[in-house]
């Protein structure tokens, strides 16, 4: 079982290797068997961002709406890009039924959103398209 549901170990590995997981479990001391600290404090930020949305894509199967708050503030740009690939773009987004809010300051993620809202001290101020 994982979280509650019947482990499923094609979605797992795909949920870990989009992630840039695998050599990071490597280094823990039972790989993925390791258990994070509370706060996660044995895992750096980067490694909790990307556990974070193995999660999300490991049950993206069974939802449609994903809010993802600012996934990318701790992943160096190179990992950062994989990742919107991998997870947004070719996990999420090939799925036309599937919503993704997601919220960012990196303004090189926003080309491929369908639509983008900026707020600015809590009210919206611009609505539109990337173009």
């Amino acid at each position: 079982m994982i979280f509650g549901e019947p482990f499923d170990s094609v979605r797992y590995y795909t949920a870990i290797n989009a992630r840039c997981l695998i050599n990071d479990f490597g280094t823990l001391p039972l790989g993925d068997l390791t258990e994070t600290a509370e706060n996660g404090s044995n895992l750096s930020g980067g490694q909790k961002s990307r556990l974070s949305l193995a999660r999300v894509f490991y049950f993206a199967t069974s939802r449609d709406l994903f809010l993802l708050d600012d996934p990318f503030a701790a992943l160096d740009s190179r990992v950062g890009k994989t990742i919107y690939e991998r997870v947004i773009l070719e996990g999420l987004r090939r799925d036309e039924k599937k919503t993704v809010l997601l919220v960012t300051h990196q303004l090189q993620y926003l080309r491929e959103c369908d639509e983008i809202l900026v707020f600015s001290e809590g009210k919206l101020v611009e609505r539109g398209s990337h173009t």
